[in-house]
């Protein structure tokens, strides 16, 4: 049984994220993330060791990461074009 330390920061506890469920599972932090979403990519031996890390850990997933990963850009292109529209009634 592993004992978990989570890091500090001038006294501040910080979150965990991947890359520490990482370092324990001794993976990549890919892994991890393919492994928390139950991807069939990663067998289901290494998907339960890294389930059982994380909640020993108590991992809570960065929902602002997760979203800010998703979220959809806006081409420059047309970023370009609204932002020439927009001045060209000034």
């Amino acid at each position: 049984m592993h004992t978990f330390v989570i890091r500090k920061l001038e006294g501040i506890s910080i979150m965990i994220t991947i890359k520490d469920i990482a370092r324990a599972a001794s993976v990549n932090h890919s892994t991890v993330s393919r492994a928390l979403r139950d991807d069939p990519r990663v067998s289901a031996a290494m998907r339960e060791k890294i389930h059982a890390i994380a909640r020993q850990m108590n991992y809570v997933p960065n929902l602002a990461a997760r979203k800010l990963v998703r979220q959809k850009t806006i081409s420059s292109d047309s970023f370009g074009r609204r932002r020439k529209d927009c001045f060209s009634t000034i």
